[in-house]
């Protein structure tokens, strides 16, 4: 089976169909590591009391300039530290398989 995940549908996914509730987000610079947690009801990330509503805002925001979020955040998955691409690309592929079988 050939997967080809389509780029519009992944940037438009909410956050709570990738992380789960209370799971950690790090962001890492020369400033050190911001850890926010995932909280489900607002569908963002919080971060000493900031709600950011996506990757990019949480680390724009420790950065101070433009970045990719997805790229420059990790996340704890099955007890490793993965890039929160990875992540976003393994939940896609879970629902469309989940899709598939259901069809």
């Amino acid at each position: 089976m050939i997967l080809i995940l389509d780029r519009d549908v992944l940037y438009k996914m909410k956050l709570s169909t990738i992380f789960t509730d209370e799971q950690l987000i790090y962001h890492t610079n020369h400033d050190g590591t911001w850890i926010g947690q995932f909280d489900a009801s607002q569908d963002g990330i919080v971060y000493d009391g900031m709600v950011y509503k996506s990757l990019c805002a949480f680390a724009r925001a420790h950065s101070g300039k433009p970045c990719s979020g997805w790229r420059q955040c990790r996340v704890e998955y099955k007890g490793e530290i993965i890039e929160a691409s990875e992540l976003k690309h393994i939940q896609h592929f879970h629902q469309v398989s989940e899709q598939v079988q259901v069809a």
